[in-house]
C-alpha cells in the first residue's frame, strides 16, 4: 500500500473538482510524495471539493495554480510531512524539487496546447 499520484491531460471541458475522465493521458507520475499530495489536497478543498476523502478525487489545475505551485516548490513551502508507516511510509524529503518543477513545465506546456490538466491520486 502506498500513495500513487499522477497528472493527466484531456481535451474535455472539466470543472475544477469532482469529475470523471475515461482513459486520460498521463503526463507525470509521483510515488509516495505526501508533500505534493497535501498541497493538491488543500487546493481541492479550497476549490469546493465534496468527496469524503481526497482519494481518487480529480482536481483540475490552471496556469494560476501551477504558478502558485512553482512558487511553493522553489520556496520550500510545500506542506511539511512526517513518517507514517501505516499510510505513506516516508515523508517527502525535498529531493523531489527537480521532478516537481519538471511537472510544472510539462503541465504548462500541455495547457498551452489546449489541454486541461488534472491531478489524481489513490492510496
Amino acid at each position: 500500500m502506498g500513495l500513487d499520484m499522477c497528472a493527466c491531460k484531456t481535451r474535455l471541458r472539466i470543472p475544477k473538482v469532482d469529475f470523471k475522465v475515461r482513459s486520460p493521458e498521463i503526463i507525470h507520475t509521483w510515488r509516495k510524495h505526501p508533500a505534493m499530495h497535501y498541497w493538491m489536497e488543500n487546493l481541492y478543498w479550497a476549490n469546493g471539493g465534496r468527496a469524503a476523502w481526497f482519494n481518487c478525487a480529480n482536481l483540475r489545475l490552471t496556469l494560476y495554480d501551477l504558478d502558485r505551485l512553482a512558487w511553493d516548490i522553489a520556496s520550500g513551502n510545500l506542506p511539511k510531512t512526517e513518517p507514517d508507516p501505516d499510510f505513506f511510509a516516508r515523508p517527502s524529503t525535498g529531493c523531489e524539487w527537480a521532478n516537481d518543477m519538471q511537472f510544472v513545465i510539462t503541465a504548462r506546456h500541455a495547457i498551452s496546447e489546449g489541454y486541461r490538466v488534472f491531478y489524481q491520486s489513490w492510496w
